[in-house]
């Protein structure tokens, strides 16, 4: 949920933990309407395990970015004391416009991934960020996210759009939305926000947006409250509608003076793209050693002619395998600081073991046993690997 400034003797500023979830912690869709269904299929939910989907249980937004990758933000991940979440304290909703409708899967989660420059009790809240990799891959679309090049375009000539199922109403302890809430907004420009926030805000890693109340009684703006945290900041970009921006924190909602804050997403597309990119690679690689084993096994060993590959076939085999694992050692020593988050068992280590039982499962040099037993320890090592 949005993290709220309090203003404590002068100007010394200080941040409640997230998980304090008290009242003036509320992060929703404020003077929004319901979306379509289906109009946002990448949209999804954050939820506590093993929870039925009641409106005051979601934890926050997120967004579908990949088949195995949904971006959230990082105070959405940590507990009261400011550690990282175990996986299976949440699970997402995907495809589900409307919560208290069927539509739509549940999936769980195999890995929480925040940004490492995150920190949730420091005082100015940088790298507000983190993907969550599911347990299996989904069908469906992902959302366009913001490329590095395309961030001088995100300016306060252009107007927003927020989603969420979080409060209607700020001073409301229960208003929560059934159906997926979603308003436009104008981008807010950083000098303002600097004006507004100063040293909190970060221009480099931050972006404002909201269309302010006409006075602290009105009420009458339109912004993001709690549990709307985590999710998408859109504008239009080259014809698509593009994530630029993820619910960061305020101060209060529907404010007078203070914009609601945003993520700058195009700042952490490099680190997006590495994680993912990289999780996928070695996922690929991994999967396909023992099929590279069998087709790798010598010609005179097989039983049939039928299983006889040629001997082109076999060599390429042979090939592919050798170039696979090469690969995998290098990748396990070069870029680990990507791979990790995704996959914490895969070391330079394991990876060596791996290749080792690979090469003595396609050995002419030992015996049927000891082949047999290589080829089950790869198989093994490959599952420990992709935990």
């Amino acid at each position: 949920m949005k993290h709220l400034f309090l203003i404590v003797v002068c100007t010394i500023f200080t941040t409640l933990p997230i998980s304090a979830q008290s009242e003036e912690l509320t992060v929703r869709v404020i003077n929004g309407s319901s979306a379509s269904e289906g109009e946002y299929p990448w949209m999804v939910s954050l939820i506590e395990a093993n929870t039925e989907p009641q409106f005051d249980l979601i934890t926050c937004g997120g967004t579908l970015v990949s088949n195995r990758y949904v971006l959230t933000a990082a105070h959405c991940v940590h507990d009261f004391f400011g550690k990282v979440s175990k996986p299976n304290t949440f699970e997402v909703i995907i495809q589900r416009t409307t919560l208290s409708s069927t539509s739509g899967s549940r999936v769980a989660l195999q890995r929480v991934i925040p940004h490492p420059d995150y920190d949730d009790f420091r005082f100015v809240p940088n790298g507000d960020i983190a993907l969550l990799r599911l347990s299996k891959e989904v069908s469906g679309d992902t959302v366009s996210v913001v490329s590095t090049d395309q961030s001088p375009l995100v300016t306060d000539a252009l107007s927003g759009v927020i989603l969420g199922w979080g409060k209607t109403n700020a001073d409301a302890l229960d208003v929560f939305p059934d159906t997926l809430q979603e308003a436009d907004i104008p981008i807010t420009s950083d000098e303002y926000c600097r004006d507004v926030y100063g040293l909190i805000f970060n221009s480099e890693t931050m972006i404002c947006a909201a269309a302010l109340s006409s006075s602290e009684d009105a009420k009458d703006g339109i912004d993001t409250c709690n549990g709307d945290s985590g999710g998408p900041l859109l504008v239009s970009l080259d014809g698509a509608l593009t994530q630029v921006g993820i619910t960061s924190f305020g101060f209060r909602c529907e404010d007078a003076v203070f914009p609601g804050v945003y993520t700058r997403v195009s700042t952490y597309r490099p680190w997006i793209d590495n994680i993912i990119n990289n999780a996928t690679t070695v996922e690929d690689l991994l999967s396909a050693v023992p099929r590279l084993i069998k087709n790798s096994t010598p010609r005179k060993l097989l039983r049939t002619r039928n299983q006889r590959a040629s001997k082109n076939q076999h060599r390429t085999a042979r090939r592919d395998l050798a170039t696979t694992l090469n690969r995998l050692v290098s990748l396990a020593a070069s870029s680990s600081s990507f791979i990790t988050p995704s996959f914490p068992n895969f070391t330079t280590n394991r990876v060596r073991k791996l290749r080792s039982s690979a090469f003595q499962a396609i050995s002419t040099n030992v015996t049927p046993k000891e082949r047999g037993a290589a080829f089950t320890n790869a198989k093994r090592l490959v599952k420990v690997l992709l935990k």
